[in-house]
């Protein structure tokens, strides 16, 4: 997930790429990766500042400079209503939130 300026957080997924037929004759090293976007999760007033994915995936939190909290169910990037005060987080970045 990724966040910017846009107001949304952008849900992407690692798909990995056919290697270059001449990469090796280049010397290069080439990524092997390419980022597809799967969903866009829309709703701020303001710049994204953190985004916090919960324990099992299925939701993430995101803040703005507008001192917003919103969650998101994923991979669908609609937006979640519903009781998160119990909620596990993988990390904690957000300066916002209930603990």
């Amino acid at each position: 997930a990724a966040g910017g300026h846009d107001r949304c957080v952008s849900l992407h997924e690692v798909c990995e790429r056919p290697a270059f037929p001449d990469a090796s004759e280049t010397g290069r090293e080439l990524p092997d990766v390419d980022l597809v976007r799967r969903a866009r999760c829309k709703g701020h007033s303001s710049t994204i500042t953190s985004v916090d994915w919960s324990g099992d995936s299925c939701s993430l939190r995101s803040t703005c400079r507008g001192y917003e909290i919103l969650h998101f169910s994923s991979p669908s990037g609609r937006q979640a209503v519903g009781d998160f005060r119990d909620a596990e987080w993988r990390e904690w970045t957000s300066p916002l939130g209930f603990q």
